[in-house]
């Protein structure tokens, strides 16, 4: 959920987490327990994270999936028909698994803007993924450790694990840091992790959408509770702290409401009072 006040925010900082799809492993059936070969759709088999710099929050995430990316999995991931066709379809017999490389902390903003004051217009919305140069190659330092060190673990190794070669950049020499770079120019999908649509804020910052009980500024009774509230970047998924945001945002309503109520009952037994006195007065 998006909303823009036109007379406060012409633009809207969005963030969101991307993750590069290119890396199919293809691995040797025999050498797999039959757990991962009877999995028919591909799930989430473990998770990891990369740390940069900063010892307290990482830069990536890798996601291991148990199947290569098949026509099942390439709708949930967001590839078009197009890009399947050239770089997965003549994969889809072959069994392996598939890591996602996924950038927790672009420097890259999206933006929205309305287009019109008319409500039923769409908005613009510019996700300018990989536009900050420093985005590019914490995902492809991802990548090259993911191939050069990871998947030649002693673990790994035992599956043997070799990257399905889809033509993405045929004029550059495989798996160097050019062919990397660029492949992500080409190929970069969406986690769904949209953040900051709605970034809820002090008062005295004019950015934000929401304040600290989820009210749109300037209305009483309008309030946003999804993951757009929240202000920065996360080192993980939003579903859990969607889940927390929708706890407090339900105690801060209930909250509000009973002290309305009990505002109006003890009114209510007040006025009771009074009209009894005055009426013993008459009798």
């Amino acid at each position: 959920m998006i909303f823009i006040n036109p007379t406060q925010h012409d633009n809207i900082d969005i963030r969101d987490h991307i993750a590069y799809p290119g890396l199919n492993y293809m691995v040797d059936p025999d050498l797999v327990n039959d757990f991962m070969k009877t999995r028919r759709t591909g799930g989430v088999e473990s998770i990891g994270f990369l740390f940069g710099k900063s010892k307290h929050r990482p830069d990536v995430e890798l996601v291991l999936v148990n199947k290569l990316i098949n026509k099942k999995l390439k709708s949930w991931v967001g590839i078009s028909d197009k890009v399947y066709k050239k770089n997965y379809k003549m994969a889809e017999h072959l069994f392996g698994m598939h890591i996602f490389p996924i950038l927790l902390h672009p420097q890259s903003n999206g933006t929205v803007r309305l287009q019109s004051k008319n409500p039923k217009c769409e908005p613009e919305i510019r996700t300018n993924y990989l536009k900050h140069p420093l985005d590019v190659q914490r995902l492809a330092d991802a990548i090259i450790f993911i191939d050069e060190n990871l998947t030649r673990t002693t673990e790994f190794e035992k599956i043997r694990p070799v990257l399905y070669p889809a033509p993405i950049c045929d004029n550059l020499p495989y798996k160097s840091r050019e062919y990397w770079e660029k492949a992500l120019t080409k190929l970069v999908v969406s986690f769904g992790d949209y953040m900051g649509g709605n970034k809820m804020g002090a008062r005295s910052d004019t950015s934000s959408v929401v304040d600290c009980g989820f009210r749109i500024r300037g209305l009483k009774n309008v309030r946003i509770v999804d993951a757009s509230v929240i202000p920065v970047t996360m080192s993980g998924h939003v579903e859990a702290t969607v889940v927390m945001l929708a706890e407090k945002a339900a105690k801060i309503i209930k909250r509000t409401y009973k002290r309305s109520s009990c505002y109006n009952d003890k009114s209510r037994e007040r006025r009771n009072q009074l009209n009894y006195k005055q009426l013993s007065c008459y009798k």
